[in-house]
């Protein structure tokens, strides 16, 4: 009898305790390092990114989180095989199989969420795990809590399968469910490109086509520094300049063509190209030969030259269709060697090239002007680090007082009139506080002009960041200047959207000219979540204000207010917007193309953009008035939407533009200038429009019909114009000079 009631004992014990140890697990907050991870992210948008908190979050910042009447989800576990017979959770097996060939697919992330949409207040919460590559391989097995809507994810940190979601209905207590997640591992782009010279449309041989894959859209195409790019190329273009290349879109593909003597082309190819191949126009690249010295002109080696240019500028330079061009910086780098010489090669022409020098990985000299070359142009430079001379002076007020433990600002004028200190500034900004008796010095200035004068401060001073010119001659060992600062006041104001709704993060512009001595004053502010802004100081006087939003607003009307003014209101009209598509006129099929918005009116900006790949288009925050509708491809094919008038937040939808036949037209200036700008017209239609460096020419696809071309060049800009006519499929040619 005894026996029993001790075995009854025993078994009493050890359920009480499992039963503890069960409700612990369930109560306890996860340790770092463990399975577990609990995550905060929007309910009301499925599919988003799961944003991880830090574990440790104060319990009674959890539950203010959500209201009484919400308790929170059940956390989603991981639990041993020991202790999953002592829950009443369910189990779900997730296998990851390659689309098509149903193999299995190891080393996936699988996520596996509490769907719960309907509860935004809840947070959702994540468990994660790795398919494993075992006995039973591309399989990973979760605990979880019954009755919860879920979604799986999986995806590869190395790309070679397509990030895959699903969502899977509540599990049954004790449930055991498995699911398959078939993933994408084919490449589906296959992309194929004709490399052209820019100049004379002759194909170019063995130019190499370099990609970088990575998984982010944003990835910056340096192929020094990105860790994703291959320096060997991934294919060669053949003797007719044609190319052909296969990737996945998840990988974000971009691509970097080089051939020897041309600049280098970025873009990034998407799928639905297998019908059309891309034609890429290198432009013929330039040569630097530089030499890195210090102030008294003894070589420096080991020195880094680094030369970037917007690839935007690069791409719409001229006018050639790129898919989509890379949103990053075109750098070119080199070291100088024991002499202090090195040389860049294949440097993109007519374009800024901005210069930064670099020892030990660190900023050197940075505040060069812009640089900008000829095609075929090989240039020697000399650019020095450091300088001899001490600029040493004092501030002082309208009063002649002086003033003490203020910051003073140098940097590199790049005119030779004073100027109005924004907060960004240029690269070469030094920066010095003066001393109790208003005293500063700055040592090592290179020879030229530089602005000095108080730097900006945050709302609320009264000093006016006005800058002075000082001029530092060769070989000057000090150069004594004195700032006199002006106290100002504020403009102050709000922006609001047409919905009478405060405009947010919008950009206010203020714009004057000083009567004094008729300085351009040109700064601007973002507002705060609010619409509020606040532009200041300034000097006494009348300024011109428009506001710019990030929405699908237009720029306002000119606003005018005094230093001092409060309570400004800016208004931003409602802009048009065209919706639309892309056809060919032949097969009716959607096609990508280049979209040209050109105004009619001179004040009015035009719009360029790429439609989307099946030739859909939403054209947005359109300024009202005229304008026509440019589509073209590079296969030659255009089509034109004449004069179309829009008013203020007036939409257009269903817009088809129809692709047909169009003629290739090149323009050349043969003149003395150094270069010059031309426009063509079908009608009144602007169909084409570039400048163009001495020495290249412009093609544009227009349509068949009569053409005019309008020519402006030379510091007069003297005008000249011609009129011929082009057929369907014809290549033509008009050449101008000085004379016409």
């Amino acid at each position: 009898m005894r026996a029993k009631l001790a075995i009854a004992l025993a078994l009493a014990i050890v359920l009480v305790i499992a039963t503890i140890a069960w409700v612990r697990s369930m109560t306890s907050v996860p340790h770092e390092g463990s399975e577990e991870r609990r995550v905060e992210a929007n309910h009301g948008t499925r599919g988003a990114e799961a944003v991880l908190i830090t574990p440790e979050v104060p319990a009674e910042v959890r539950q203010s989180a959500v209201p009484p009447q919400s308790p929170p989800l059940p956390r989603a576990k991981v639990t041993s095989p020991a202790a999953r017979a002592q829950t009443t959770d369910a189990t779900l097996v997730v296998r990851c199989i390659a689309k098509g060939a149903g193999s299995p697919l190891v080393g996936m992330q699988v996520t596996v969420e509490a769907d719960d949409s309907a509860n935004a207040a809840s947070p959702r919460v994540i468990i994660e795990g790795t398919t494993t590559g075992t006995s039973d391989p591309g399989m990973v097995e979760f605990n979880i809590h019954p009755e919860i809507a879920l979604v799986v994810r999986a995806r590869s940190e190395r790309g070679e399968a397509k990030p895959t979601s699903t969502e899977v209905p509540a599990l049954q207590a004790l449930e055991r469910r498995e699911i398959r997640i078939e993933m994408d591992v084919d490449d589906d782009i296959h992309f194929q490109g004709l490399v052209l010279a820019a100049d004379t449309r002759s194909p170019i041989e063995r130019a190499n086509v370099f990609v970088a894959l990575d998984d982010k859209p944003d990835y910056d195409f340096n192929l020094a520094k990105s860790k994703g790019t291959l320096r060997t190329p991934a294919v060669i273009t053949d003797a007719r300049g044609r190319f052909e290349l296969n990737s996945a879109s998840w990988r974000h593909p971009r691509l970097r063509i080089e051939s020897t003597g041309y600049a280098s082309a970025y873009l990034a190819p998407h799928s639905g190209h297998e019908k059309e191949t891309a034609t890429i126009l290198l432009e013929r690249g330039a040569d630097l030969d530089v030499l890195v010295a210090d102030a008294k002109g003894s070589p420096l080696a080991d020195i880094t030259v680094l030369l970037h240019a917007d690839n935007r500028r690069l791409s719409e330079s001229r006018g050639t269709l790129v898919l989509s061009s890379v949103q990053s910086d075109a750098t070119w780098s080199a070291t100088t060697d024991a002499q202090g010489r090195c040389q860049l090669h294949g440097l993109a022409a007519s374009a800024p090239l901005f210069v930064v020098l670099m020892k030990d990985q660190k900023i050197a000299r940075q505040d060069f002007p812009s640089l900008t070359l000829n095609g075929g142009e090989v240039r020697s430079v000399t650019w020095t680090i450091g300088g001899v001379c001490t600029v040493v002076g004092v501030v002082l007020d309208d009063a002649n007082a002086r003033i003490a433990h203020r910051n003073v600002r140098l940097e590199h004028a790049y005119r030779p009139t004073p100027t109005y200190f924004t907060r960004d500034g240029n690269t070469s900004i030094r920066k010095a506080t003066t001393n109790a008796d208003g005293e500063f010095s700055f040592s090592g200035v290179e020879p030229g002009q530089w602005w000095i004068g108080i730097a900006p401060q945050l709302d609320g001073h009264d000093l006016v960041p006005m800058a002075q010119v000082c001029d530092v001659p060769d070989g000057a060992k000090r150069v004594d200047v004195t700032v006199v600062a002006h106290r100002g006041g504020y403009i102050r104001g709000q922006v609001m959207r047409p919905d009478d709704q405060p405009a947010k993060e919008a950009t206010v512009w203020l714009t004057g000219d000083q009567a004094q001595d008729g300085t351009r004053i040109v700064t601007y502010v973002f507002t705060d979540l609010s619409g509020k802004f606040a532009l200041g100081p300034l000097p006494s006087g009348q300024f011109q204000l428009t506001a710019e939003a990030q929405y699908d607003d237009v720029p306002s009307e000119a606003v005018i207010a005094r230093d001092g003014t409060d309570n400004v209101v800016i208004k931003l009209p409602a802009g048009a917007r065209l919706d639309g598509q892309v056809i060919d006129a032949a097969t009716h099929e959607g096609r990508r193309a280049e979209l040209v918005l050109s105004a009619r009116g001179p004040a009015i900006a035009n719009k360029i953009q790429a439609t989307e790949e099946d030739g859909s288009f939403s054209l947005g925050g359109i300024q009202s008035g005229t304008y026509d509708l440019i589509a073209r491809i590079e296969e030659g094919r255009i089509a034109v939407m004449r004069a179309v008038t829009l008013g203020d937040g007036e939409r257009r939808e269903k817009i088809v533009l129809a692709l047909q036949a169009g003629a290739r037209l090149t323009v050349r200036y043969k003149g003395a200038a150094d270069g010059c700008s031309f426009r063509m017209f079908s009608g009144d239609a602007i169909v084409g429009a570039d400048e163009l460096p001495k020495g290249e020419a412009g093609v544009r696809v227009v349509p068949a019909g009569r053409i005019r071309v309008e020519l402006s060049f030379g510091p007069d800009a003297k005008r000249m114009s011609r009129e011929l006519d082009v057929t369907a499929g014809e290549e033509k040619e008009i050449t101008f000079g000085d004379d016409g």
